[in-house]
């Protein structure tokens, strides 16, 4: 029998008074066609599949990804066909994302050469096993009411799925940009006319790809106890949406033993460990866009100049099926316009004017993302890790890693504007760079994996025996010990002041290694890497809090710029009496948090590239911005009926059903580690964390293979009605860990387990 074999009947035999599998499985293990899965739930609603080839990985992974997130993957099918306007109306962004979408329909990009067939099968089957799920339950038998019913809830393609894997999360974040471009009116082009959506803000869209960061931190065998790598992947990814983590843990006995998690549409895995390497990664600080000017001849804003000579911008001519307000269809059609660079993009900051147009080029990744991801997921050390991430150059980010022999890398290896220092100089524009000239276009390496960019041999990379770190600074002080320099600038800075949770995890490391940190003993296990995780360290309150507390002790109260006058006395007791941290219980974490967003950390001690790790540093009493900044926090929060003591698990959580969840961490800019990304909300506080710790994984590598602990904050599930729709939410709340079961035994023996088969014809 084989091992496939032998783990079906094991888990079938165990469970024979356990609940029975879904209507439509198959319970006695035989075949009702080629695909094939067992499914294993363990705690906490983790999915452990378990299949003969990728095509049946697959399937098990749609399946399991339709039980737990049906409603958010049958809308996102619904995006990626370009069919929201047709059944939701052209409202809310509806029209802008099909257009987009439909682009990319045509283009038909799911069939560009160079997909691993692997994927090819694994996406397919990913679109069947959800079919599968789909027709167990019925759609009027869905269980969450978001789309119990509704006539947009349809079976999904291998291209459906294939779609989803290809669209980036840069190319989403420039979509209302890219649609909304359009010429200005005059003899040589159309006008948009007036009642359209609003034009973005550049500013907003690269905020909101850079609050999407994340914290890693790999030890080598220097750094750990055992002698071996222990790891600690934290990303910071938005908590609703297509980009959710999923935890799940895949197996193809005898080829592939992965577990951790990716965004709930992609049936690969992105992130989390095998038996011998555990990664994640960060954003990056390299160049992955670029923002060129066009010179627009005159008259003929559809007609720009490059070396000279006059081009005509290509056209895309697309068209969508509306719904509108009376349910009659009517077909709309768009423009999309483009350059040799990329295409047109319009937002307030760059407008479509009659005498110059802005254009993005970015990287393109294909299927290269998906193809290292693929490979990635079968090394067996970093240094074998680093050759695959040398061949595809797919990824575009950092990437952190740590092996059982306890070695650890770090690398920026993916595709990089190949832009050199003398072109930033000498093609730099307010916004951009000059889009009239050859000379200011991407090069490229010769050892680049595609044209454009930089090639394995000018990207920074380090391997260590002690540790690495990132969280998303350059590459520059990965390792203090051994500085990263003499990179293009296109790739990162250098010599410049690190971000504040930069420092933070930096001076963690170091505290821990030294048993300066009030732990026993020095050096990591994997208990005090969890212990560092949340330790929520609020390291601005660190440096700035008690000359904050001698000034407004000094000057008890302020003058606001309207000339209102706001006592302080209580805000400076509060802050004397907090105790510098961002747990549930903390008291006045909120205030600080306000007199931070306005402002108010004003540093006397400018930054010295000789001591990066500890400056800037200390309050400017003199700076009058700064009992200001904490005025206007103190106003803000008290006319939002907020005490200014009150304990930051009272007024930043989650409304889940009848049930309040509070939420301890706080933002990173501020120096937290732990980072909650959550608006204010006046009189309501914080009650939407919009993203942040997301999935959290340590791992440790012992002699009997790797022990790991993990949690997906906002739980596996979106349904309401699921008991995983809030489970692990509560237990980050509580600081608690899920084990993470990877061996068959630990798998088998969880009380919880639940198993079943799902088949079905390819």
């Amino acid at each position: 029998m084989t091992r496939f074999g032998l783990v079906l009947g094991l888990g079938l035999a165990l469970l024979a008074c356990e609940k029975p599998p879904p209507e439509g499985a198959s319970a006695s293990g035989e075949p009702e066609g080629s695909y094939r899965a067992e499914i294993r739930r363990t705690a906490y609603g983790v999915p452990h599949i378990v299949a003969e080839d990728y095509g049946s990985l697959g399937f098990g992974a749609g399946y399991v990804a339709g039980e737990d997130n049906v409603c958010l993957l049958a809308d996102l099918y619904l995006t990626g066909r370009a069919e929201r306007s047709r059944f939701l109306g052209a409202e809310d962004g509806n029209l802008e994302r099909d257009f987009f979408y439909r682009r990319l329909v045509d283009l038909d990009v799911v069939r560009e050469p160079g997909l691993h067939p692997e994927l090819d099968a694994l996406h397919a089957g990913a679109a069947a096993g959800y079919n599968r799920y789909l027709r167990d339950v019925g759609i009027d038998g869905i269980s969450d009411p978001a789309c119990r019913g509704r006539s947009w809830v349809r079976e999904a393609t291998r291209d459906d799925a294939l779609r989803l894997t290809r669209t980036s999360q840069f190319q989403e974040a420039f979509l209302f940009a890219i649609v909304g471009a359009a010429p200005p009116a005059t003899a040589g082009g159309t006008d948009a006319g007036p009642g359209g959506p609003e034009l973005p803000s550049r500013a907003a869209i690269e905020a909101d790809l850079r609050a999407r960061g994340s914290n890693a931190i790999a030890l080598g065998r220097e750094a750990t106890r055992s002698g071996r790598g222990i790891f600690l992947g934290n990303p910071h990814q938005p908590w609703s949406g297509r980009y959710r983590f999923y935890h799940k843990h895949f197996t193809i006995p005898g080829h592939l033993d992965m577990i951790g998690a990716s965004p709930v549409p992609m049936p690969s895995l992105a992130v989390g460990h095998n038996e011998w390497v555990a990664w994640n990664g960060t954003v990056s600080t390299a160049t992955r866009y670029s923002f060129y000017r066009l010179e627009l001849a005159p008259d003929r804003p559809t007609i720009y100049l490059f070396d000279g000579e006059p081009r005509a911008m290509e056209r895309d001519e697309v068209s969508v099926w509306v719904r509108g307000a009376d349910g009659a269809l009517e077909r709309r059609p768009h423009t999309f316009y483009s350059s040799h660079f990329g295409p047109v993009i319009e937002t307030r900051e760059y407008p479509w004017t009659s005498e110059h147009a802005w254009v993005l080029r970015n990287v393109d990744q294909g299927w290269r993302g998906a193809n290292e991801t693929h490979e990635l997921q079968r090394a067996r050390s970093v240094r074998e890790f680093k050759r695959i991430l040398e061949r595809h150059q797919g990824f575009p980010v950092n990437l952190i890693a740590a092996d059982a022999t306890g070695e650890v890398l770090y690398a920026d290896p993916g595709p990089a504007a190949h832009l050199t220092d003398a072109q930033l100089d000498d093609c730099a524009l307010e916004g951009g760079l000059d889009g009239s000239r050859t000379s200011c276009q991407w090069g490229s390496d010769p050892d680049a994996v595609v044209p454009g960019i930089f090639g394995p041999s000018s990207l920074p990379h380090l391997f260590r025996s002690d540790w690495v770190h990132n969280s998303n600074s350059s590459y520059w002080l990965t390792n203090p010990d051994h500085p990263l320099v003499g990179f293009s600038r296109s790739l990162g800075d250098e010599g410049t002041p690190r971000s504040l949770r930069t420092r933070l995890a930096i001076r963690m490391i170091r505290e821990r290694l030294a048993g300066s940190d009030g732990l026993e003993g020095k050096g990591f296990t994997l208990g005090h890497l969890q212990t560092l995780m949340f330790g929520n360290r609020n390291y601005a309150a660190e440096l700035v809090r008690g000359d904050l507390v001698k000034l407004c002790s000094a000057r008890p109260d302020v003058t606001l710029a309207d000339g209102a006058r706001v006592d302080l006395r209580e805000a400076c007791r509060v802050l004397s009496e907090w105790d510098l941290r961002v747990d549930l219980e903390s008291r006045g974490a909120h205030l600080f948090r306000e007199f931070f967003a306005e402002g108010g950390v004003r540093f006397a001690v400018p930054f010295d590239p000789a001591d990066p790790l500890n400056t800037p540093h200390t309050l400017d009493p003199e700076d009058p911005g700064v009992l200001r900044a904490l005025g206007r926090a103190v106003r803000r929060l008290l006319e939002s009926g907020l005490a200014l003591d009150a304990p930051l698990g009272e007024v930043q959580y989650l409304q889940r059903g009848e049930r309040v969840i509070p939420i301890h961490g706080g933002p990173g800019r501020e120096g937290i580690f732990n980072n909650i990304r959550a608006p204010f909300r006046g009189e309501l506080g914080y009650p939407e964390v919009r993203s942040g710790s997301s999935f959290i994984m340590a791992v440790e590598f012992t002699e009997a293979g790797p022990v790991s602990r993990s949690l997906v904050t906002y739980s596996q599930s979106i349904d309401p009605t699921s008991p995983h729709h809030s489970d692990q939410t509560e237990l980050f709340s509580r600081k608690r860990w899920v084990r993470m079961l990877f061996r068959e035994a630990e798998i088998l023996a969880d009380p919880e387990l639940r198993a079943y088969t799902v088949t079905g014809p390819r």
